[in-house]
């Protein structure tokens, strides 16, 4: 609990050293280090979550939530 409560605390003040957004393949759109959390996270900059249950009202979020709960799912048993 005590690596946990470290974690969000450098992430919430920003002393993480997260790197700034890169651009993939040549694509001119940057894109930014994420964490992938769940609802048990409160959102902050640089973290990613799930659309809560009433905010599921179009098919996009649908599809964002699955493909998060992917790559939780890839992390959690890789335990990275």
């Amino acid at each position: 609990m005590e690596e946990f409560l470290k974690f969000f605390k450098k992430l919430k003040n920003n002393t993480f050293n997260i790197p700034d957004p890169e651009s993939i393949e040549s694509n001119s759109r940057y894109l930014p280090y994420v964490f992938v959390a769940d609802d048990a996270f409160p959102l902050r900059t640089h973290m990613l979550k799930p659309y809560g249950q009433a905010d599921l009202d179009s098919h996009d979020k649908r599809i964002f939530n699955y493909r998060l709960s992917r790559a939780r799912r890839i992390a959690s048993v890789t335990q990275i």
